[in-house]
Order: structure tokens, then sequence, then C-alpha cells
């Protein structure tokens, strides 16, 4: 790939991903087989939260998988393909356990979950220190910790983005958020 193609691929991937927590130093290009290990280490993150979670009667969430770009990683890897991604979107399910019939009350309900999950993500980051995240980068002021920044084992910091689902529509998700190769 060109420098001038890379270039191009990275201002987009800043500018429509949005939320990026990561500051200019520290930032590296995300090519697939990065993106596969961050996923890898956001999952073992989940299995910690998820262990963390139940110790306090809750009940845990599931990574269902990559979204978004990212999506492609397997295949663009596989492929060799040379792509730059801005972030890593990860799609994961939150319990749901109200059965209203009412559309506008299980929205409600879906908003109170996700809020109170977040919360619970971000009260697990600060009190566990889970190895693997930068702290500080994922709870930086003014920022949700449901975006959370992974320090590879070979050093590059990765951001990946919950993506909030609930279980009747994780697999309807999955196809919504992955949006067309290419």
């Amino acid at each position: 790939m060109h420098d001038r193609e890379r270039l191009r691929q990275l201002i987009r991937a800043t500018l429509v991903e949005g939320g990026l927590k990561l500051p200019p130093g520290k930032r590296t290009d995300l090519d697939s087989n990065l993106v596969k290990r961050a996923c890898a280490a956001y999952v073992d993150f989940v299995v910690g939260w998820n262990r963390w979670l139940e110790s306090r009667g809750k009940e845990p969430v599931e990574p269902v998988g990559p979204s978004g770009s990212s999506a492609y990683a397997d295949v663009d890897a596989a492929e060799g393909k040379d792509v730059v991604y801005g972030d890593v979107d990860y799609l994961v399910s939150f319990p749901l356990t109200s059965d209203a019939e009412d559309f506008g009350d299980r929205r409600k309900a879906q908003a109170a979950v996700e809020r109170e999950y977040t919360d619970l993500m971000g009260e697990y980051i600060r009190t566990v220190r889970p190895r693997g995240v930068d702290v500080e980068l994922t709870l930086k002021p003014n920022s949700v910790p449901s975006q959370v920044v992974l320090e590879m084992p070979s050093g590059e910091l990765v951001q990946v983005d919950t993506v909030v689902t609930f279980p009747e529509h994780s697999e309807w998700m999955r196809g919504r958020y992955v949006p067309e190769r290419g």
C-alpha cells in the first residue's frame, strides 16, 4: 500500500471512528494481525470481568464477536491484504431480564442495563486493574469505560470499543454492525 493511501485510511478511520482515546504519539497502525490479537485480549478481559460480575451476583455478558470493519480481520489476514483499521469494535451481549412487551418499556430497560453494566465495567477496571488494560487511558476524564485501551504484550496500545447488544438482537446486530467489505 502506498504511503498516501495509508494516510488517507488513517485520516478516515480517525474521523469516522470517533472517540479515539489514544494520544497521537501512542497510536499504531492496526493491521489485521494486531486486530486479531486485540480481539483475543479483549475476550480475555471479558472473561475476567464476567468472573468479577458473577462474584457480585450479576449476570455475565457474552462476547459475540468483532463488528465494524474489524470483523474482516481474519479474512484480510488470510488473504494477505494490507488493511489499516481505526480501532476495534467488539459486539457484547449484555443480559436483559425484563419481559416488558411494550417497545418503550423494553427500550428503557435496555438503557438501564447498558448504564448499569457500563458503570460496572468502569468499577471493575478501576478496582481490579486487570492485566493488559491501560487503566489511565481507559478511564480518562470525560470518556466511557466501555472504550477499553489494551496494552498488547508487544507494547502496542489498541482501543477496543464495546458495542452493546442484547440476547434477542445479537445475531441481527452481528449482521447490522458489519459493513460491506471494502
